[in-house]
């Protein structure tokens, strides 16, 4: 059973664009609703799947 939670926090630290930057509050959303940055998680046939990791390379500059 999935908790209103679990889709905020995959949100969290999802790498989507439209995910990027949101649901910073955690456990107390009423943070990110006054301030714009909640969203719920978005069903597949709605969005695409949520990805994690980088949204860039990391790049290495060594002198």
């Amino acid at each position: 059973m999935q908790s209103y939670y679990d889709g905020t926090h995959r949100v969290h630290h999802a790498s989507n664009p439209t995910y990027l930057d949101k649901n910073m509050g955690m456990f107390l959303i009423i943070w990110d609703k006054m301030f714009g940055t909640f969203q719920p998680e978005l069903h597949a046939e709605d969005y695409l799947p949520i990805k994690y990791g980088l949204t860039q390379p990391l790049t290495q500059s060594r002198q």
